[in-house]
């Protein structure tokens, strides 16, 4: 997922973050032979609030990333899902614009069931205009809709915020 901010040129290297491209990376899943898929994506600005994505900002062609930001995290409705092939040189990148300071990124992986849970994101980069500023494991989806099965991604987040997950519902 590449979110990029739009706003002024900056003057420092802390600030240059705030003109930058966000780039979510996803280079392997939890086993699956050939997919890979996400039930959704949270973008936060630096105080925590959550930064509406529209079909509109998304860049990729594909319409079914839409679904990675309608709101609805705790489910086990594939039609809620996004997944699709991963290919081994490239794996998935995922673009988006967005007009705010990105402060945080939660990924909710896929969670369809305890059967399918192999095709969620494992591996994951995030990059800040081609710089990385994380790589890591994402959380293993659970296959129900009872526990918190994301993983948060802090940016750049004003000092002192916190960000909670969701309440079940």
């Amino acid at each position: 997922l590449a979110v990029a901010t739009e706003v002024e040129e900056p003057s420092s290297k802390k600030d240059k973050r705030k003109a930058a491209s966000l780039t979510i990376r996803i280079l392997d899943n939890w086993g699956h032979p050939s997919l890979v898929g996400l039930n959704h994506i949270e973008v936060f600005d630096s105080r925590g609030r959550r930064i509406a994505i529209s079909q509109e900002n998304i860049i990729n062609p594909n319409k079914k990333l839409a679904k990675l930001f309608t709101g609805r995290v705790f489910t086990t409705d594939e039609n809620q899902m996004w997944w699709g092939p991963l290919t081994c040189e490239s794996g998935v990148e995922l673009e988006v614009n967005c007009r705010q300071l990105i402060g945080a990124v939660r990924l909710w992986n896929y969670n369809k069931s305890l059967l399918e849970i192999d095709k969620g994101a494992r591996l994951v980069e995030v990059e800040i205009k081609g710089d990385r500023v994380w790589r890591g494991e994402v959380a293993r989806g659970c296959g129900n809709e009872l526990e918190d099965y994301s993983t948060m991604v802090s940016i750049n987040l004003e000092q002192g915020v916190e960000i909670h997950a969701p309440q079940v519902p």
